[in-house]
């Protein structure tokens, strides 16, 4: 394995697609449900699963499969399953994460927002973004 080749497509695929991903769903103001009274009619939560799950399936993982499943009075549910690509692996994993978001807080910097994704010094500042784990994981498996 060439280290220094790995790092370079981690730092290309965080750039060329985990941002731009970041900075959209970041634009979506979808709320928990506790802080959305409307969220069983403003389809914003359906907006974000869709955003993620689009983002998923543009990553082109083989066998990767995408679909958002829901439930009457529940919150909207994104589902991946990717197949395995090795005969010597018998194991399933389960990741889990949640794509809502915490009520906007207050006392921003300037030029800065809870709905407005800024990249400043070389850093990108969101609030509360969902758990991007899934995200890096997924961009490391089509490599």
């Amino acid at each position: 394995m060439n280290y220094d080749k790995e790092i370079e497509i981690v730092h290309r695929g965080f750039e060329n697609s985990i941002i731009p991903a970041l900075e959209d769903y970041i634009r979506i103001d979808n709320l928990s449900p506790e802080f959305d009274p409307e969220w069983k009619t403003n389809g914003k939560l359906e907006k974000t699963a869709q955003h993620v799950i689009d983002w998923a399936l543009k990553q082109n993982i083989k066998g990767l499969k995408a679909q958002m499943l829901k439930e009457e009075n529940r919150t909207p549910m994104i589902y991946i399953t990717i197949p395995a690509t090795s005969e010597d692996i018998k194991q399933t994993i389960l990741l889990y994460g949640h794509f809502d978001k915490q009520p906007h807080m207050s006392g921003w910097e300037e030029g800065l927002g809870p709905l407005n994704p800024v990249i400043k010094n070389g850093y990108l500042y969101l609030f509360q973004m969902m758990d991007m784990h899934l995200l890096q994981l997924l961009n490391q498996l089509k490599q």
